[in-house]
């Protein structure tokens, strides 16, 4: 029999444990859980034909197709503003953008996907004057950026290539108002320089650009030609976006050599940027891809694409120090640094799975081998309280007389006691202490006996105390070797 205070605290400990237990269970299947889940990203990029798109669909065949757990999506979007402002409401975590765009809180740089040099085309013979301010332009040839003033320019008037030359303008001391613009959209703007409706043609854009060799082609050999920026150095002090570049001679044809020489420019890199908080794993997946699996991003990109497919080879890592451009995101960091991974970050949950196991089961053992310590100690304390029982029974005025009775009832309790410790329920240590308990009780019957002199009463049933653990079928009798003892 338990006392209150050992059932309590018996409950309390089972409770706690089996807590304990469901609340690891719980936790091993959540990280099964988080383990299965596929982290769904989206990448935005303008125009569905730009290299930039073509690339980002490339990267999303290459990254599904060795990791499987991610899952990109790629969407088109008007133009770098639309991006980055669906990068910073996060309803896109990823993006293709140009560099100088500004500040942007939530972007890190993950990669530098090509380069972009800025190709102004004039005609080879002098145009006439077309800007808005009649007689202000000469009819000569245009050789530097100031020979555009007040000419029409074969450009968009919107979007990052607009944003680049008005920093250019301003580099030169002009304004928007300075120039006239030509072209509803790029493909019109280079018709309209073909046809000599405007006096030159203004493009960011990657080297043998399709748009730019099919202007070139159609121009024919000798009617055109780059302009260059000799200004490159200094650029690159007033807008960190503008680097230094050259147009290699024969850059759009081998035949004649377009252009004949290498002509000094700068340009944009093109960045794949994502939210500071895109998860390490999707950021560190793509930036092992571009920098591991190049050739698989090259066979990536349809067929009718080769000079996309060419740029895969200027993928690179961005810059530690990238100036003007966000920094870099820290996981991607880690993968190009090859910094191991922090132990605890990689192997955390399962050290604390391990640990808790490592303490809950040797909880459970313990307690699963002292259930039958208790139920010993159960049965030891069960025995001594019905000899006690006797005892104070032994001592009451009722009982005067019927001695007898309590001397059956101890005999009864030794019986039990002795088939007890023979199924091994009773330790030695539990059935000596009893015998020294019991023994105590049977002298204090017969003092009790002998005190008072009264014949015993015929004995009674004896409601003093319930019955022992079970029924017994050994006797004292066989105990005490006066018949054969029979087992049950």
């Amino acid at each position: 029999m338990y006392t209150r205070r050992e059932r309590v605290v018996s409950g309390l400990r089972l409770a706690g444990l089996i807590m304990a237990t469901l609340g690891l269970v719980a936790f091993a299947l959540w990280r099964l859980d988080v383990a299965r889940q596929v982290e769904s990203v989206r990448i935005v990029a303008e125009n569905p034909k730009s290299a930039g798109f073509l690339l980002a669909q490339a990267l999303k065949s290459v990254v599904e197709r060795h990791y499987p757990k991610v899952a990109i999506t790629v969407s088109e979007s008007a133009g770098d503003p639309e991006s980055l402002q669906r990068l910073r409401s996060d309803s896109a975590q990823l993006a293709v953008v140009s560099a100088g765009f500004g500040s942007v809180p939530p972007a890190r740089t993950i990669a530098v996907l090509f380069s972009q040099p800025v190709q102004i085309l004039v005609h080879s013979t002098a145009p006439a004057a077309t800007g808005k301010k009649p007689g202000a332009a000469s009819a000569a040839a245009i050789t530097t950026f100031a020979g555009l003033k007040n000419r029409k320019i074969g450009l968009v008037p919107q979007g990052p290539q607009y944003a680049s030359f008005l920093s250019l303008a301003a580099y030169f001391g002009f304004k928007a108002e300075d120039f006239s613009f030509d072209g509803g959209d790029d493909t019109s703007a280079g018709t309209h320089f073909v046809s000599k409706e405007a006096d030159a043609l203004f493009r960011v854009a990657p080297l043998n650009d399709p748009a730019i060799a099919g202007v070139v082609a159609s121009l024919g050999a000798g009617n055109g030609r780059f302009l260059p920026l000799e200004q490159g150095s200094s650029l690159h002090l007033r807008d960190g976006s503008f680097i230094p570049a050259v147009i290699p001679a024969g850059a759009y044809s081998a035949d004649p050599p377009f252009p004949a020489e290498a002509v000094p420019t700068v340009q944009v890199e093109k960045l794949l940027l994502c939210r500071d908080n895109t998860p390490a794993a999707v950021v560190q997946a793509i930036a092992n891809v571009v920098t591991t699996y190049k050739g698989e991003l090259a066979a990536a990109i349809p067929g009718d694409n080769g000079p996309v497919r060419n740029l895969v080879s200027q993928i690179a890592q961005p810059a530690t120090n990238p100036g003007l451009n966000p920094p870099v995101h820290e996981s991607a960091l880690a993968l190009y640094q090859h910094r191991p991974q922090p132990f605890l970050a990689a192997w955390g949950d399962l050290l604390l799975f391990g640990l808790s196991l490592a303490a809950l089961i040797p909880l459970w053992v313990f307690l699963i081998r002292s259930r039958p310590r208790a139920r010993r100690l159960s049965f030891g304390r069960q025995y001594t309280m019905r000899v006690t029982q006797v005892m104070e029974n032994a001592g009451k005025l009722e009982f005067v007389g019927r001695h007898g009775v309590l001397k059956t009832e101890l005999l009864r309790i030794l019986s039990d006691a002795i088939q007890d410790f023979e199924d091994k329920e009773l330790t030695a240590a539990q059935f000596q202490d009893f015998q020294s308990v019991w023994k105590s009780a049977m002298d204090l019957v017969n003092e009790r006996e002998g005190a008072w002199a009264v014949p015993a009463a015929t004995p009674a049933p004896l409601p003093v105390s319930a019955e022992g653990p079970r029924a017994r079928s050994t006797t004292l009798a066989a105990f005490l070797g006066i018949v054969p003892r029979v087992k049950a």
